[in-house]
């Protein structure tokens, strides 16, 4: 009787192990902003980025913290206020955004790159 709950209980651990993520796979649509090939614009990667951590709370009639992140002209503005570099890259002086996870390394490096070239849309 042990046995066959033993084996099903192995089964299932060696199914968890077999996780397959790779982004540019699973979405191949929706490049990976984090592709170095990708220029520093808005619409080649920071829309993208925007969109996967932002979108969500930062858009329609009542965003939270009444921050718009929706278009590019809206991201562009915010930009220019440092807090928007310190809420992403959770540092202190800012409220950390999103405030439950954080934007990969890359895609922050991305955003700061983006900001140095002067915010280019295209």
């Amino acid at each position: 009787m042990k046995a066959p709950f033993l084996i099903l209980c192995l089964l299932a651990l060696s199914f968890q192990a077999c996780y397959y993520d790779k982004l540019n796979e699973l979405h191949p649509n929706n490049p990976d902003p984090c592709d170095t090939t990708l220029a520093a614009t808005f619409d080649q990667s920071i829309v993208l980025i925007m969109k996967d951590n932002c979108v969500s709370c930062h858009s329609g009639s009542n965003p939270s913290g009444g921050i718009l992140l929706g278009t590019y002209q809206q991201v562009a503005d915010y930009s220019t206020n440092p807090k928007f570099l310190k809420s992403i890259r959770h540092e202190s002086g800012a409220s950390a955004m999103p405030p439950n996870s954080k934007i990969r390394d890359c895609e922050i490096n991305k955003i700061d790159l983006w900001i140095q070239n002067g915010v280019p849309e295209k």
